[in-house]
């Protein structure tokens, strides 16, 4: 079984000459990013940090070795580091990592009370106005839908589901025979 890669942090450009660089972390606290044994970039290189001062950081690759110098440094400008969804620190009842709502199944519940599925949880996104869930419905079309208590009243991740209450309107994404349509409750 392959393991799970979780997106948190991005390397940015260089911090004077001497191989520090800006990292940019996605964590609900930057400074436990440096708690992370092993960082895994998208070229599958390994590496692991410690923070001058947030957001600037000291490098060392697989090899424990330091980026030492501001052209080494350049080579890794927009990096994004990895971890494994198995390093994450085990949570407390009831509570969840956004990562695991990824492949969760979506189903809205009919007038008779049956829950339908009707598309895959493919994405999370979370810009800063609040989360949103992306889901691929079954027609290989895409809704977003805000991840609110109102829109996803329940999660079993156990099970593998999320019950989804739709917005009146949803925006569905174009596609070939598809400009632009609106679909209401």
């Amino acid at each position: 079984m392959k393991r799970q890669l979780v997106h948190v942090a991005t390397i940015g450009k260089p911090h004077g000459v001497n191989g520090l660089v800006r990292v940019y972390s996605y964590l609900e606290k930057a400074t436990n990013l440096q708690n992370y044994k092993e960082l895994i970039d998208n070229h599958g290189e390994r590496w692991s940090l410690i923070w001058k001062n947030e957001p600037i950081a000291i490098l060392y690759d697989g090899n424990k070795n330091p980026v030492d110098s501001r052209t080494n440094a350049e080579h890794l400008t927009n990096r994004k580091l990895y971890v494994t969804r198995d390093s994450f620190s085990d949570l407390e009842e009831e509570e969840f990592y956004l990562v695991d709502l990824i492949g969760l199944q979506a189903r809205v519940q009919k007038i008779n009370q049956q829950k339908e599925a009707f598309g895959i949880i493919d994405h999370v996104h979370d810009y800063g106005a609040g989360t949103s869930l992306e889901i691929k419905l079954d027609s290989k079309e895409i809704i977003i839908v805000p991840f609110t208590k109102q829109c996803v009243p329940v999660i079993d991740l156990e099970a593998g589901w999320v019950k989804i209450c739709l917005p009146h309107f949803i925006e569905v994404s174009p596609n070939e025979g598809n400009k632009g349509n609106v679909l209401a409750d």
